[in-house]
């Protein structure tokens, strides 16, 4: 058959045609494989079989592309989800495919299964909107004023991939006035990695740390738990005790009464 395979790159593996690396001559080249490059495509070649598979580098992307299109423009949707008054058109199997929690509930025999509208709670529209995006394209933009709404509505969808870039993006702004609300945050939300990275930096940055507003905020358990830790990097134990000072005289009416109690903690 002539060859019709355009700008075609052959590069050899497994020694080359005859056993010797680069050798282009000699014999014993059957069962060799080699790779078909012609443009963006990649394929390997079986010779003792005749076969070539092709793998299209950009084709999942092209798919997803054409799935985000058809989605802007209504075509061959075939759930609506409803959030507050907004509401989102969307493909079933691409909200499965990305999201458990979809999954579950367009396979698992719920109502919703049958049903052309679905209702979310617990999920602001804008967020939804960031979600169902990252379902058709893989990318997402985080800030810090999105992360706060992002992460819960994706730990309810369980998108994983989402949790850990917003994980990813908060333990890049730890920093000594906001390590205390990241940590509360991630613990509340089941993100023990970042829970124990942002405990981690609390440990380490005590001093700094308790000058800090989030610190004089801290619960009278929050604070003994804290203070308590062999983890804690101080020069100086008094450092400890003045941060439990200041603590005490933030709201000196109600804390006094525990001053005696929490200073026992201090070594």
């Amino acid at each position: 058959m002539a060859s019709w395979y355009p700008d075609i790159e052959m590069e050899e593996t497994g020694g080359g045609r005859g056993g010797g690396g680069g050798n282009t001559g000699g014999g014993g080249g059957g069962g060799a494989r080699g790779c078909i490059r012609v443009r963006q495509y990649t394929g390997t070649s079986y010779r003792d079989s005749g076969e070539i598979k092709f793998c299209i580098s950009e084709y999942k992307n092209d798919a997803f592309q054409m799935m985000l299109l058809m989605k802007s423009n209504q075509m061959l949707t075939d759930v609506k989800l409803e959030v507050g008054r907004e509401i989102f058109h969307g493909h079933k199997i691409v909200l499965a495919a990305a999201s458990p929690y979809f999954k579950a509930m367009f396979t698992g025999g719920l109502r919703e299964c049958e049903m052309d509208t679905v209702k979310l709670q617990g999920v602001c529209p804008t967020v939804l909107a960031h979600l169902l995006c990252f379902m058709y394209t893989g990318e997402i933009v985080i800030n810090e004023m999105l992360v706060c709404q992002l992460l819960p509505a994706a730990t309810m969808l369980q998108m994983n991939h989402v949790i850990e870039a917003c994980c990813t993006f908060l333990e890049q702004q730890l920093e000594a006035g906001n390590t205390i609300g990241i940590a509360s945050f991630a613990q509340q939300h089941g993100c023990m990695d970042l829970y124990r990275k942002a405990n981690a930096f609390i440990e380490q940055h005590f001093s700094e740390v308790s000058l800090e507003e989030e610190f004089l905020q801290l619960s009278t358990c929050q604070l003994l738990n804290l203070i308590q830790r062999d983890e804690l990097n101080v020069p100086d134990e008094k450092d400890v005790y003045n941060a439990v000072l200041k603590w005490v005289m933030h709201d000196e009416d109600s804390r006094q009464p525990k001053m005696e109690h929490i200073l026992q903690a201090v070594r």
